[in-house]
């Protein structure tokens, strides 16, 4: 693992060259000691990053190596090791305080990011990487001419590149197959960059109560003439939390759910149950179960002013699936039972001469 080390300080270079080399992990350390050795040292073989902000006498010289970081678009861990932490003044994962944190808990923190796959995945030796090498050659390459023409259009001048960027997001997901492993709770949701309305996007009111938008896509766009969507109300569920159904988180020392009770939650948390979907805890939400019969309707305007949106919203793959059981729960309507009895006794089985039913040769 090659680990750039940007600090003015040989002392605390050599300690942590020391350090690297009896790591429990393989670790190379390439130091620098200013901006101009930092920059140059910049390169795609570079996994992580360790910088101090403070390099001799500017006190912020240490951003400037986070933004051409940024700026290159290596996408690798970067964490701040300094005696001046206020002066953080660009996004780092962590800021280490020098003198009270140790360069062997600054080198556990950054494995313990890098083992999440992050860097193989977006990295610039990356998947993501590579699957948009494989978009551009097998797919735009094949389909250019067709892009060529759309330009020639007038009325496509501004919509050839927003059409190509979806284009290009659609084949991306068609890399993507349906993973043999089961799901992690983290896939469920998306973390918005945006406060805009959406399918999906959770929202809680004055009384903690949850809710999750239910009204389609379509519905929701802002027509550009007006500024307005395509309807007034906004269709939301209320998710209610799993002590509705009986159950709470349990304390270590709780004795575990027994045979008959683990089955029943089994099928709620499997979305057997026709009028609840669940959706599973992470970090910052508990979760709980979206009661498709506890509807309720807002205008947008009521939506933003009475409550609170979150930062995240439902990702598409699982939202279709909501929005399907949602549909199939309303469209049911079911059928009186029908005598059937009598029906059955009058038939009898073709090319049959025997009283046991079975069919002669």
């Amino acid at each position: 693992m090659k680990i750039l080390l940007v600090e003015d300080d040989q002392d605390s270079i050599d300690s942590c060259k020391e350090l690297a080399e009896h790591y429990k992990r393989e670790i190379e350390i390439v130091a620098a000691h200013n901006i101009n050795e930092a920059c140059s040292s910049l390169t795609n073989d570079i996994d992580m990053a360790i910088i101090d902000i403070k390099l001799g006498n500017m006190t912020d010289d240490g951003n400037t190596v986070i933004d051409e970081i940024d700026k290159l678009a290596l996408r690798i861990p970067v964490v701040a090791h300094t005696g001046t932490p206020n002066d953080v003044s660009t996004h780092v994962l962590r800021v280490f305080i020098r003198g009270e944190d140790t360069y062997e808990q600054i080198f556990d923190y950054l494995f313990s990011v890098y083992d999440t796959g992050i860097t193989d995945i977006v990295g610039r030796k990356g998947i993501l990487e590579s699957k948009i090498n494989e978009f551009y050659y097998s797919v735009f390459l094949k389909m250019k001419d067709s892009w060529i023409e759309e330009t020639h259009l007038p009325e496509n001048s501004d919509k050839v590149k927003n059409s190509l960027l979806r284009s290009t997001m659609y084949h991306l997901e068609q890399f993507l197959e349906i993973p043999e492993e089961k799901s992690l709770p983290e896939e469920v949701y998306l973390v918005c960059i945006d406060d805009d309305l959406h399918t999906g996007r959770i929202y809680k009111d004055e009384n903690n109560r949850y809710f999750i938008v239910m009204s389609p896509a379509c519905d929701l766009v802002l027509r550009t003439d007006k500024e307005k969507r395509n309807v007034d109300m906004i269709t939301l569920c209320e998710i209610e939390k799993i002590e509705t159904q009986g159950y709470t988180l349990k304390n270590p020392k709780d004795n575990q759910l027994g045979k008959e009770k683990r089955n029943k939650v089994s099928n709620l948390l499997s979305n057997t149950t026709n009028r609840l979907h669940w959706l599973p805890k992470i970090k910052d939400f508990d979760g709980g179960f979206i009661n498709f019969t506890k509807i309720s309707s807002v205008s947008s305007d009521n939506l933003n002013k009475d409550f609170e949106i979150l930062s995240f919203r439902i990702s598409a793959t699982y939202m279709k699936n909501i929005l399907s059981r949602f549909s199939t729960y309303y469209a049911r309507q079911g059928q009186p039972d029908l005598e059937i009895n009598s029906y059955i006794n009058n038939l009898k089985m073709l090319n049959s001469t025997s009283t046991d039913g079975n069919k002669c040769s």
